[in-house]
């Protein structure tokens, strides 16, 4: 993909209302960091975490499980160039973290 980044984009999702529909156009992120979650149950597996970057800012986010999936099948890497479709805002542990559940 040779799409530039869309710097701000993640200030702006972080300081929308929760309830605010997602971005558009759709942002366009870097996957600065990416991480399998560890979890003490057997049955519970295949969570990835990522640090997105817009060029000019960073946040935390989780993958839903279909991302999840490109993931562990290394289709997502790091550094990957993702243009964001849909998203969801969460408040969690009292920090903003976006869940991100489908790209192009």
């Amino acid at each position: 993909m040779t799409s530039s980044l869309t710097l701000g984009a993640i200030e702006k999702i972080l300081t929308s209302a929760p309830d605010a529909p997602p971005m558009d156009p759709r942002p366009t992120l870097q996957v600065f960091d990416l991480r399998e979650l560890e979890f003490e149950r057997t049955d519970a597996s295949g969570r990835f975490r990522l640090i997105a970057s817009d060029g000019a800012h960073a946040t935390q986010g989780l993958f839903a499980q279909g991302l999840n999936a490109k993931c562990a099948a290394g289709e997502i890497v790091k550094y990957s160039i993702l243009r964001v479709r849909d998203y969801v805002l969460q408040d969690v542990n009292g920090k903003r973290c976006v869940s991100m559940n489908k790209h192009t």
